[in-house]
Order: C-alpha cells, then sequence, then structure tokens
C-alpha cells in the first residue's frame, strides 16, 4: 500500500513526484521518460518559470536531470483504470494492481479528435481498455485505433482474442504482422450502429464490426 499514487508526467506530475519525495512519502509514479509530448515537440516555451526561452528539448533535460538528482522512479505502465475502494484507491496497469492511499491526476488535456459516434456508443460496443474489455471481442470482429506505437501491445493483445481486427493508425508503418489484422493509415470517419456498434465507415465503405476499441 502506497501513500499516493501520481499519475502522468507532464510538469504539474513531476512537481507532485518532487513534493512527495521532499515529504518522504512512499510513493509510485506513473509516466514515461519522455514526461510530455507537447513538451518534447515544443519549439520554444516563453512563460514557464526560471526556464525563460527554453526549447521543448531542453526543458524535459533539465526536468530528467532534477527528476534522476532525487533518486525518483517513473514507472513506465499504463494506467487503465482506477477504483475507489472506501478508503483507498486501486490502479490497474497492465495486469498488475497498484494500490494507495491517495491518488494524484495529472493527465494533462486531450486535444484527440471524437470520432462520430464514438460518445454515444460508448459502453455499447466502444470501448478504451483491451485489458477491461478484451473478453467482450472473444472471436468476433473488430475495429481498433492506435495512436502510438507505443500501444501495439494492447492491440497484439486483442490479436489473441479477436476473429479479426481492423487497425487504424495515424502512422504509415506498424510492427505488427498477423494473419487476423488488416492494417489501415487514418482514422475511421465514424463508429456507427443504432443501439450496438455495428460497423465503422474509412473512406465512405462501411466495414462490419462488432466492437470498436481505442
Amino acid at each position: 500500500m502506497y501513500d499516493l499514487m501520481i499519475i502522468g508526467s507532464g510538469p504539474a506530475g513531476i512537481s507532485a513526484a518532487l513534493t512527495a519525495k521532499a515529504r518522504n512519502l512512499n510513493f509510485i509514479w506513473f509516466g514515461s521518460r519522455a514526461l510530455s509530448t507537447k513538451i518534447e515537440k515544443a519549439e520554444k516555451i516563453m512563460n514557464y518559470p526560471g526556464l525563460p526561452t527554453v526549447t521543448g528539448s531542453e526543458m524535459q533535460s533539465v526536468f530528467l536531470k532534477q527528476i534522476d538528482d532525487c533518486g525518483i522512479t517513473i514507472t513506465e505502465a499504463q494506467v487503465n483504470s482506477i477504483y475507489d475502494c472506501g478508503g483507498y484507491f486501486a490502479a490497474g496497469a497492465e495486469n498488475e494492481i497498484y494500490e494507495a492511499k491517495s491518488v494524484i491526476m495529472t493527465v494533462g488535456m486531450t486535444t484527440t479528435r471524437e470520432i462520430e459516434g464514438e460518445a454515444r456508443l460508448l459502453g455499447c460496443g466502444v470501448s478504451y481498455c483491451a485489458t477491461c474489455d478484451g473478453a467482450l471481442y472473444k472471436n468476433k470482429d473488430i475495429a481498433v485505433i492506435c495512436a502510438s506505437p507505443k500501444f501495439e501491445d494492447e492491440v497484439t493483445f486483442l490479436a489473441g482474442l479477436a476473429n479479426h481486427i481492423y487497425l487504424f493508425t495515424p502512422y504509415k508503418e506498424t510492427s505488427l504482422q498477423y494473419d487476423n489484422i488488416t492494417h489501415f493509415n487514418g482514422l475511421p470517419a465514424s463508429v456507427d450502429g443504432d443501439k450496438k456498434v455495428a460497423s465503422v465507415t474509412f473512406k465512405g465503405e462501411a466495414i462490419p464490426v462488432s466492437g470498436a476499441s481505442s
């Protein structure tokens, strides 16, 4: 049982981790050594106190040095779910369960465009957790949207359950080579169905599926 779980490794997560370390708390910090993709890709940052006019990569280097100098470890596992267990919290991350008395969420804001029909069919064939909902797709044809190659292990997990996966990615190449995966470069225009997911539309073509996972 940890005193604290911190989820997210942007500036707010870094600040929380440094403070937890200073207060000698027993904590676990979930995030990435890349810290924040928004920082990593920033051309110039001019509004951060103490670091005037730095590039994103320069800021990233400064942050990482301070983290390492303090002996803080970042656990690079994706948290898929958090549960309030009454008096403590449990988080599921890559088939492991972690428990803590408190949780600080510093996951930032998503800028991903929602696909038409996604919100309406959430819980009716649309899901966001391969581990939690994978069994629902056993021996079925499903659509999977993978935003980054670092999440392809989730697709591999689903490929072991589903009959066939129609994989949609914003990047061109994938390392996934399975007989039951068909890869498309691009994202579906919509997730379709009345009360449940029945298909996804890609470049004007309806592809019949029983579920859609992102």
